[in-house]
């Protein structure tokens, strides 16, 4: 029993040593890119979403790939605090950016399960000398499936801490009415597929202008994800 106990005890110190070394070699190598989100009416910059780059590190080709890895090897949770601290840094060293907004994407899955490392993004917030209300979680309709009764309760939970909350690439999965109703989110992000020829295509102009005017019922912001053209901005503003 006592050589079985020590084998168990010493292979949950390794596991814990390799954990330790996978997140320190994702920490050095993956960086973060700010990326404007524009107040439409004003033209000033009303926040900065934090996007992942050089991912490559974790041998996975994309961000969604490296959070789904993390999550079949069990360190999602480590992985995205981990990450969250790095953006906030970006964030917070950034001096165009005081006073502004930061959107970080969760992937969210297990959130809130016990003694998870993302509830404690309110103490890395204030350690930054930052407030909740100047973060944003996003959430997205890809991990429809995972948000349970637990999730709910712990994005509930942030809320009352202040953080904002937003809906992301809305209009890409089937279930999203019912995630637009339940979240309540303060931000709904339209999916790129919506946007891109919105200004010659009227079935994807119709769409949007559905979604902002559904969302300004439930008291939501609309973000259109990625305008990349003046056409493109003009029939996003003329969609509301």
């Amino acid at each position: 029993m006592s050589a079985t106990r020590d084998s168990a005890l010493k292979d949950g110190s390794e596991s814990s040593d390799l954990l330790m070394l996978t997140l320190d070699g994702i920490q050095d190598a993956v960086e973060f890119a700010l990326q404007p989100i524009v107040d439409i009416g004003t033209g000033v910059v009303y926040a900065y979403e934090a996007l992942i780059q050089k991912c490559d590190a974790s041998g996975d080709a994309s961000p969604v790939e490296m959070m789904d890895t993390a999550h079949e090897r069990g360190f999602l949770p480590q992985l995205e605090a981990m990450l969250f601290n790095k953006a906030l840094d970006k964030f917070k060293s950034l001096r165009i950016a005081q006073g502004t907004k930061l959107y970080f994407k969760l992937d969210g899955r297990d959130l809130g399960q016990e003694s998870d490392p993302r509830m404690q993004v309110g103490e890395a917030v204030a350690a930054a000398g930052l407030s909740p209300n100047q973060i944003c979680l996003e959430f997205s309709e890809r991990q429809r499936e995972s948000v349970t009764d637990v999730t709910h309760h712990a994005i509930n939970d942030l809320r009352q801490l202040g953080f904002l909350v937003a809906l992301d690439d809305f209009g890409r999965g089937s279930s999203e009415l019912r995630l637009l109703h339940d979240l309540s989110p303060d931000y709904v992000k339209i999916d790129r597929f919506f946007l891109h020829g919105i200004d010659t295509d009227p079935r994807r102009k119709l769409f949007v202008t559905t979604v902002a005017n559904l969302a300004r019922v439930l008291g939501a912001r609309v973000i259109a994800e990625g305008v990349e053209t003046e056409p493109e901005f003009k029939a996003c503003r003329e969609a509301g």
